[in-house]
């Protein structure tokens, strides 16, 4: 879902971009550079870590 800034605000990092491309790096089909990544890198790497056995 679409995170409006105020609740944004409250997260510990942020991935944003074009929607099909936050999508296809959800998926792991796109590199970290194919999206703005911002925050707590940690977080963004817990984030995939609990992505990957779910988009394999």
């Amino acid at each position: 879902r679409r995170v409006e800034e105020p609740e944004a605000r409250s997260a510990d990092a942020m991935v944003s971009g074009e929607p099909m491309e936050v999508y296809l790096w959800s998926w792991g089909r796109l590199p970290d550079q194919s999206v703005r990544i911002s925050g707590d890198q940690d977080a963004v790497a817990r984030l995939w870590t609990l992505l990957r056995p779910a988009t394999q």
